[in-house]
């Protein structure tokens, strides 16, 4: 994962997006990153190590949960000093699909539901992610990063086969609420043919430059692939009702459905499809060519496919 931190950042420049263009300035301010999935460490290693004077806030599944184990300090973060210090490094082990931030407008935890015993013992976010700055000005991240994937191992993930969706809006609505006006945020997808994958670039591409890229390390012949958004701008009202919306497809894929064990969602609620693909259908074609032509180059590489 190293490895595709660097093959990322080779392509992109995202990893050093928000430098200030005079660091030496007294007015620049140290980078500050969101990690929403940060263990094993790899992609907070390599961040650190292009922003030599930045700080990490860290969230992930405890490994009693399923979670992966953070690496050794000095393998994944090397020998920085003040490593998980207060003002280098900080991790919080938590399951990030089930908080309090999630809930849309109006909207309490039922009273009764199947899962509660999972809320009530998830240890919390930390104070400063409970809920999001009133202002745009109190945002505190320059640069998130969103790549956490759904795990078998989780625990209490089989109560629900659309996980890896509902762990993806938490990580969208966890960026969103935090990121800085004009930040940047490094997000997983899967899919790029897939309906709630277009739907995500699509609602990307109203408030942030984006670009889609696929690694070739690791990634050629899967799926996968990352959007990289910068100059996001999370105060426009478009930006500000989509995160409603992820909020409302949180509630209904967790409390929703039978028995309150939650219920699938359609994405891209409120787009027409027809006038979608009439007005950017093209340009998405073209944002997806080389994740494409990645993976088809790719495929043609392994033996198995004739």
């Amino acid at each position: 994962m190293y490895g595709v931190a660097r093959e990322i950042q080779g392509s992109t420049g995202i990893f050093t997006s928000s430098r200030s263009k005079n660091p030496k300035s007294v007015l620049a301010k140290p980078i500050r990153c969101l990690d929403t999935a940060m263990a094993g460490g790899s992609f907070a290693h390599y961040f650190l190590s292009q922003n030599p004077h930045a700080a990490v806030d860290g969230l992930s599944l405890p490994v009693e949960s399923g979670g992966h184990a953070m690496l050794d300090a000095d393998q994944s973060l090397g020998v920085r000093p003040g490593w998980q210090g207060k003002d280098t490094v900080n991790l919080t082990w938590t399951d990030v699909t089930l908080h309090p931030l999630f809930l849309p407008q109006g909207k309490n935890y039922p009273e009764e539901f199947p899962d509660k015993p999972a809320f009530d013992n998830n240890p919390p976010l930390p104070p400063h992610l409970q809920s999001p700055p009133s202002k745009p000005s109190d945002r505190v991240y320059n640069i998130v990063i969103s790549d956490g994937a759904f795990l078998r191992t989780h625990k209490h993930a089989q109560l629900r086969r659309w996980e890896a969706t509902r762990l993806q809006v938490c990580q969208l609505i966890l960026g969103l609420s935090f990121v800085k006006p004009g930040g940047s945020m490094l997000i997983l997808l899967h899919h790029l043919e897939a309906w709630d994958t277009a739907t995500t670039v699509y609602n990307f591409s109203r408030f942030a430059n984006i670009r889609l890229y696929k690694p070739k390390l690791a990634y050629g012949i899967r799926s996968s692939f990352y959007l990289i958004a910068t100059k996001v701008q999370p105060e426009l009202d478009v930006c500000q009702a989509w995160i409603e919306e992820l909020k409302r497809g949180w509630y209904t894929m967790t409390f929703g459905g039978e028995g309150g064990l939650g219920g699938l969602v359609e994405a891209g609620e409120g787009i027409d499809v027809d006038k979608m693909l009439d007005e950017w259908g093209g340009e998405y074609i073209m944002l997806g060519e080389d994740v494409w032509r990645t993976q088809r180059d790719a495929l043609k590489r392994k033996g198995w496919v004739e």
